[in-house]
């Protein structure tokens, strides 16, 4: 691993004012071997035109619109994969930047780390322009990194770059999830045991977080994507079982991923849904019966009611359960 290409991968949509900033930080990187794949969603504003006058510019940067369903960010990137030709592979959003370092760091770590599968680094939040906050996204997890992940994204999506070859073979990104989609292919990373590392020195990249327009998948939960949730966490059950990784805190931690599910079908006056994905993790073996009895007495008589529960009913709920099963309620 000389001077590898990095093929940078964004999904546009309706970014027409922000993502000139983001090629510009791309442009600007000091590691010059790079192409920028662009996959818009379909934008309704001027970002393809926008991104169109920048290609012409640099032939570096390579446009494309997605050309098959479904809609959203996993299918934009994984066409990005599908199209790109370079050994190194990091997702951007098109919003977020990178620092003008970021690929050399990422890339002089690669080659004295090569036999990993991918890096991790830290990504810096940001609002309006990078270092108006302090806060930075990297958990060094403990041994169990995947427990860890299952409780909090340790880290984001352009944390990581990937050897392209380990990204094929996990199959990208699941483009049936609405949310939680980089959280899923890190999980799933961690699941089959992929060689990582963690390098939490270093700010190379800034994640904007004080949005207030369009995006592919960060809208506030609906229906969609409420079933969206249910499916990633009996999917990663699924996996945990088939993988032979359950154990006791991974099932709380499941299972209190679920009962926040529950809360948004009853939020979404969908009762029925909600004591069904109930049902089912009782079925799957992901709460005991003595947790699903009394689970379903706590949603069907404080979760369903129009006020909250009271200071001790919550606390007798959480002294009779397991700690991380009402952790999100």
């Amino acid at each position: 691993m000389n001077t590898p290409k990095v093929s940078i991968i964004i999904p546009l949509y309706n970014r027409q004012a922000l993502v000139p900033e983001t090629l510009e930080s791309i442009q600007k990187q000091r590691y010059p071997n790079w192409e920028a794949i662009i996959v818009d969603d379909g934008s309704s504003d001027q970002s393809y035109q926008v991104v169109e006058e920048w290609v012409k510019k640099d032939e570096r940067f390579r446009l494309f619109r997605r050309n098959r369903e479904p809609k959203g960010a996993p299918t934009c990137r994984n066409i990005g994969l599908e199209k790109s030709t370079g050994e190194l592979i990091i997702y951007l959003d098109s919003d977020d930047l990178l620092a003008e370092h970021c690929l050399q760091q990422r890339v002089s770590a690669f080659q004295q780390h090569a036999n990993y599968d991918f890096l991790v680094f830290p990504v810096q939040f940001f609002n309006n322009q990078p270092g108006d906050s302090s806060e930075v996204w990297l958990y060094e997890t403990q041994e169990d990194g995947l427990s860890a992940f299952l409780l909090k994204a340790q880290w984001g999506t352009t944390s990581t770059i990937w050897k392209k070859e380990v990204l094929v073979q996990l199959d990208g990104f699941d483009e049936r999830l609405v949310k939680l989609q980089d959280s899923d292919l890190h999980r799933r990373a961690l699941l089959y045991g992929l060689d990582y590392k963690v390098f939490p020195n270093v700010v190379d990249a800034y994640h904007r977080q004080d949005v207030k327009h369009d995006s592919i998948s960060g809208q506030k939960a609906n229906l969609r994507a409420v079933r969206s949730n249910e499916y990633a966490f009996f999917k990663l059950h699924g996996l945990l079982r088939r993988e032979g990784k359950v154990n006791t805190l991974r099932k709380e931690v499941l299972a209190g991923h679920l009962l926040s599910v529950v809360r948004d079908y009853i939020l979404l006056d969908r009762k029925q849904e909600a004591f069904n994905v109930w049902e089912k993790a009782y079925e799957e073996d992901i709460v005991s019966r003595k947790q699903y009895r009394l689970t379903r007495w706590y949603i069907e008589y404080h979760m369903m009611a129009s006020e909250k529960p009271s200071k001790l009913v919550r606390f007798i709920f959480r002294r009779l359960l397991p700690k991380y099963l009402l952790w999100h309620v």
